[in-house]
């Protein structure tokens, strides 16, 4: 009986890493409060400006990069720090961020760049050393409440640091961040509530608010992951032999 019972557990856990997979630490990087705001500006009814933080012209030819900074932790080490996300801006008057919102009636409205190959980075640093860096691309923005939703998936392109960090995060490998942010401020909307949808409805209406929280989940590391496997499934063959019927 209690080889049985160990059967259906070790089987049970074939399943879980089979449909979920593992990843080598639990730590994660996560995201606190920014100092510069998110803003979304009504182009159209179907089309909201937006711009990741503060731009800056760094060459006084209407050419720069809008900068999202605040602070952040790894708290798998205790590790305190800081992020910063940066979109190139581009434009012959004020700069702003070459991304807009599209509306959509399910109130998830996709992120959609004019300008083709843009390039959009995540860095992060914190005071135990390590660093993590890489290319976002923004997915969506989440609306139906005063605090929407940032999606959108990072490629890590370099990592350093303590050995937990670095199990957590791989170059090359993918991981799916997001940030919500805090209650919006809107301008242009009467006394409609203040959220995205009514930034849709009136001309020239406005919203902004800073980041409240976010996280960069840890991505998986296949050869522990396949290291894993291959053990769980090995001895789930060797218990069956074991209780097999002869």
């Amino acid at each position: 009986m209690n080889a049985r019972k160990l059967l259906v557990s070790v089987s049970a856990a074939c399943l879980l890493l089979a449909l979920t997979g593992v990843t080598a630490s639990a730590g994660e990087v996560t995201l606190g409060p920014s100092t510069p705001s998110v803003s979304f500006e009504q182009v159209s009814t179907t089309t909201l400006a937006v711009s990741l933080g503060t731009c800056t012209d760094t060459h006084g030819f209407g050419t720069g990069f809008c900068s999202l900074s605040g602070l952040a932790a790894f708290l798998a080490t205790g590790a305190t720090g800081s992020y910063v996300f940066k979109t190139p801006a581009t434009t012959s008057g004020p700069l702003t961020v070459p991304y807009s919102a599209t509306f959509s009636s399910t109130g998830v409205y996709p992120l959609v760049t004019a300008t083709t190959g843009t390039s959009n980075t995540f860095s992060y640093s914190d005071n135990q050393g390590d660093t993590l860096g890489g290319s976002v691309n923004w997915v969506d923005v989440v609306d139906g409440t005063p605090n929407p939703l940032f999606d959108a998936v990072l490629t890590v392109t370099s990592v350093s640091g303590t050995p937990t960090f670095d199990a957590s995060y791989k170059v090359g490998q993918t991981s799916d961040i997001d940030f919500t942010l805090h209650a919006l401020s809107c301008t242009g909307i009467g006394k409609a509530p203040c959220n995205l949808e009514s930034v849709f409805a009136n001309s020239g209406a406005t919203a902004s608010a800073t980041i409240s929280s976010g996280e960069v989940p840890p991505v998986p590391e296949p050869a522990s992951m396949a290291l894993l496997a291959t053990a769980l499934f090995g001895a789930y063959g060797l218990l069956r032999r074991r209780i097999r019927p002869s």
